[in-house]
C-alpha cells in the first residue's frame, strides 16, 4: 500500500471547440479515454480513477477496460475542471497516497514520462511535480497528499496549477514540446495525427 501511486484522468470536458466528444477522437487505433487509460494502467497507477462528465453514456460504452478503473460521473462539469479535480480525489484521499492527474487531451505523454515522475517524487518526496518543457509547467501533474486540502479550495475552471504556489513543487524536465500538446480544437489533432506517424 505504501508505494502505491494513484491515478486520475480528468475527461469531463464537452470539447465545445471541437463540436464533439474529444474524448472519443481516434489515437493510434483506440479512443483518446482508452489511449488515457492504457497510460495509467502501464504507468503501474493504482487506483486509477476516470472522471467522466459531458457525454457520459456515449464514453462509458466505448471504455474497454472498466475492470481496471474506477469511473465517476461528474454532474458539475460545467463549472469547470476544479468540480472534475475535486471529485477524482474524493475517491483516493483517504488512501493518503499521492495521485497522478491525466489529462484526456495530452495524448503523447508517455509511460516514461509517467514513470519519470514517479521516480522523481520517489527520491525527492516533494509536495508536487508538474512537467517543465521550456520554461512552461504544465500536466500530467503529482500531487502529494499535502496538497489535497489545497485542491478543496479551487473553483470554476481553476486546476492543481492554481494551489501550486502554496506548496513546495520541483520540476520534471521534458525538452519535447510536442510530448506535452493538447488538444484543444480539431485543427490541433490534426497537427498532432500529423506527427505522431
Amino acid at each position: 500500500m505504501k508505494n502505491k501511486i494513484a491515478g486520475i484522468i480528468l475527461a469531463a470536458g464537452g470539447s465545445t471547440r471541437i463540436g464533439k466528444p474529444k474524448q472519443l477522437l481516434a489515437w493510434q487505433g483506440k479512443e483518446l479515454i482508452n489511449h488515457a487509460i492504457d497510460l495509467a494502467v502501464a504507468s503501474g497507477l493504482d487506483p486509477i480513477i476516470v472522471v467522466l462528465g459531458a457525454f457520459y453514456s456515449r464514453i462509458m460504452n466505448k471504455i474497454n477496460d472498466k475492470d481496471k478503473i474506477v469511473v465517476v460521473r461528474n454532474l458539475k462539469w460545467k463549472d469547470g475542471q476544479s468540480t472534475s479535480l475535486q471529485l477524482g480525489l474524493s475517491k483516493v484521499r483517504h488512501l493518503n497516497i499521492p495521485t497522478v492527474l491525466i489529462l484526456v487531451d495530452q495524448p503523447n505523454v508517455t509511460t516514461t514520462m509517467i514513470k519519470g515522475i514517479i521516480q522523481l517524487y520517489k527520491r525527492k518526496l516533494p509536495d508536487a511535480i508538474m512537467v517543465e518543457t521550456n520554461g512552461k509547467r504544465t500536466p500530467p501533474t503529482l500531487l502529494s497528499p499535502k496538497c489535497y486540502p489545497y485542491i478543496d479550495r479551487i473553483e470554476g475552471d481553476m486546476g492543481a496549477r492554481d494551489i501550486l504556489r502554496e506548496v513546495k513543487v520541483l520540476s520534471y524536465n521534458n525538452p519535447h514540446d510536442q510530448v506535452i500538446a493538447d488538444i484543444d480544437t480539431i485543427e490541433d489533432y490534426h497537427s498532432l495525427i500529423s506527427h505522431s506517424h
